[in-house]
């Protein structure tokens, strides 16, 4: 805290105000002398001229603090500044470190997921297989049915059980196929899926069944193959399958085929693992 007593000390050490205060002590005695003044006047002089120069001395000190005062609060403002960017970073770093842990921590939390859901899986295979006969038997006067062995042949390869075997409705051209029932799958056997066949009527938008392709597909892939001008364009007929089955302890899983189909290519129509675009 400035107080005059401390003013006063640091005026008295400034060599320059001791300096001036002799010269101009000295002079006002050469003044006083050749004007013959008396010591009344000389007393009264000296103490004025001392309260003056103690005056400008005071205020060089109070100066150069009050400079040293707004140095050191500029230094402190800057070293806060430092201080608030050094914490702002350290925060952002540590947001940034954070977020990365938490999706390193929800990746690895995924992939044990699915570890944990990949284990115990059921290994499903597809393929397409005729029956090696294919007598029609007549329903009534119209209806043919080809019995109830299905191109579609299910496999369970692994030693675990499979249940609620299922393939979920698929789109052939104007048609729809889908399993009529699931299918439960004991470990290395295999199965025919039966499917049922219809298509939305033109009226209401009804679905109406179609017993003529049910058990037959490779007409209606013919039909498709060649509406669909792949006969044209030398590209195979692709149709997207997808199949729905869970394990003993009720985890369900999905897996994608496709059918693939070339009425010219022997071999077809085959069914592949994984969804492909034609």
């Amino acid at each position: 805290m400035v107080t005059p007593i401390w003013l006063f000390t640091k005026a008295l050490l400034k060599g320059w105000w001791a300096k001036m205060s002799c010269a101009a002590f000295t002079f006002l005695g050469i003044y006083a002398a050749a004007a013959n003044k008396r010591n009344e006047w000389i007393v009264r002089g000296s103490i004025i001229l001392g309260n003056c120069l103690f005056a400008v001395a005071a205020y060089d000190v109070w100066r150069d603090e009050y400079r040293k005062g707004q140095d050191a609060a500029i230094e402190y403002e800057t070293s806060l500044e430092g201080i608030r960017r050094d914490y702002d970073l350290a925060c952002a770093q540590r947001e940034t470190a954070t977020t990365e842990l938490k999706d390193l921590t929800a990746e690895f939390q995924s992939e044990r997921n699915i570890l944990s859901r990949e284990i115990g899986r059921p290994e499903i295979s597809l393929r397409f297989a005729e029956p090696d006969v294919r007598e029609p038997v007549w329903e009534g006067s119209t209806r043919i049915s080809y019995g109830s062995e299905s191109e579609f042949v299910v496999r369970n390869g692994s030693d675990r059980d499979a249940y609620d075997v299922f393939i979920t409705p698929c789109q052939i051209g104007k048609f729809t196929i889908q399993s009529r029932r699931f299918v439960n799958l004991p470990k290395n056997t295999e199965a025919r899926i039966d499917y049922i066949v219809y298509y939305e009527g033109d009226r209401d938008g009804q679905s109406c069944g179609s017993p003529e392709y049910r058990h037959h597909l490779r007409p209606l892939l013919d039909s498709v193959f060649h509406e669909t001008g792949c006969n044209e364009s030398s590209r195979f007929l692709v149709i997207n399958l997808q199949m729905i089955y869970k394990d003993s302890i009720e985890r369900m899983f999905r897996s994608a085929f496709t059918l693939s189909h070339h009425p010219l290519m022997d071999g077809y129509p085959r069914i592949f693992v994984g969804t492909k675009q034609n």
